[in-house]
C-alpha cells in the first residue's frame, strides 16, 4: 500500500515539477528582450574607471583582474569577462562577425542598430550540462559569462546594462606604435 500511494504522489508531483522548469527555448527569448530593452534604455552612470574605459559596476559585483583590454568581474559568484578594444567604434560589427562565425555552435543571437551603435546578443552551449555562455555587445565593447539555464535571461540582461554604460576615456598622453 505505501508503494502504490507513493507511485500516486509521484505521479502527481512530478508533472507539476516539470511545468515550472524552464526551457533554453524560454530563457533564450527572455534573455532577447532583456537585451533589447536594456540596449534601448538610458545607460546606468559609470561608476569605475579601469584602464581606458569607464562603466557601471553593480554593487553586489567586483573586479578580479585585470589585463589588457579584459576586466574580470565577479557577480555573486558567477565570472564575467569585459573586453574591450577602444579603437573599434560602437557601430562595428566586427566582434559579432568572428562570434557567429561558428554557426554550429551559437544556440540564439539577435543584433540591434540605433543611429550611432550596432549591440548584439549570442548564446552558445558550454561544455557542462544545463549550462550556457552568454555574450553581449555593443561595437567593439563584449561582456560574457557562462550562466545556468535559469539564469541566461537575468545574466544577459545584466550583461547589457554593464556593457551600455561603457564608455572609453580620452587619454591625450597616449601614444602609438607602429
Amino acid at each position: 500500500m505505501k508503494k502504490v500511494t507513493l507511485s500516486l504522489i509521484l505521479l502527481m508531483i512530478v508533472p507539476i515539477l516539470v511545468a515550472c522548469g524552464t526551457t533554453i527555448e524560454e530563457q533564450k527569448e527572455k534573455a532577447i528582450e532583456n537585451v533589447e530593452q536594456a540596449f534601448k534604455a538610458k545607460p546606468k552612470e559609470a561608476n569605475k574607471e579601469v584602464q581606458s574605459i569607464s562603466f557601471h559596476l553593480p554593487s553586489d559585483s567586483k573586479i578580479e583582474k585585470e589585463t589588457a583590454n579584459n576586466i574580470f568581474l565577479e557577480h555573486g559568484e558567477e565570472p564575467i569577462i569585459l573586453f574591450y578594444n577602444q579603437f573599434e567604434e560602437a557601430t562595428s560589427k566586427a566582434l559579432y562577425n568572428g562570434l557567429i562565425a561558428a554557426p554550429d555552435k551559437v544556440l540564439g543571437e539577435k543584433s540591434f542598430e540605433d543611429d550611432n551603435r550596432f549591440g548584439f546578443i549570442i548564446i552558445n552551449n558550454s561544455n557542462e550540462e544545463d549550462e550556457y555562455i552568454v555574450t553581449v555587445g555593443i561595437g567593439g565593447v563584449k561582456a560574457s559569462t557562462k550562466s545556468a539555464l535559469k539564469n541566461v535571461a537575468e545574466d544577459a540582461k545584466l550583461l547589457m546594462e554593464i556593457v551600455a554604460s561603457t564608455s572609453f576615456i580620452e587619454n591625450e598622453d597616449e601614444s602609438t606604435d607602429n
